[in-house]
């Protein structure tokens, strides 16, 4: 099951990671969400206090494109 949910433009998140048994983890590297977006929860752990999201890759990237999926992690209390 996947819920969706909203997040705003300035949300800090992380990058994600491929790991162990191709897991996805979070990242070291960081930046902030260009715009306000909705975002589906995962169910992925190891996170600590982040969750990860999926997002649209121009909400991270300014020459993403709004087809292509990303993973980033943020903040439980930064989701709307």
């Amino acid at each position: 099951m996947v819920f969706e949910s909203k997040l705003k433009a300035g949300t800090h998140f992380r990058g994600s990671v491929v790991g162990h048994k191709h897991f996805v983890y979070p990242g070291l590297k960081s930046d902030t969400l260009i715009e306000d977006t909705v975002c589906k929860r995962t169910h992925y752990v190891g996170g600590g206090t982040k969750v990860a999201v999926v997002v649209p890759e121009s909400v991270v990237k300014h020459d993403g494109t709004p087809d292509k999926d990303v993973i980033i992690w943020v903040e439980k209390a930064e989701i709307l």
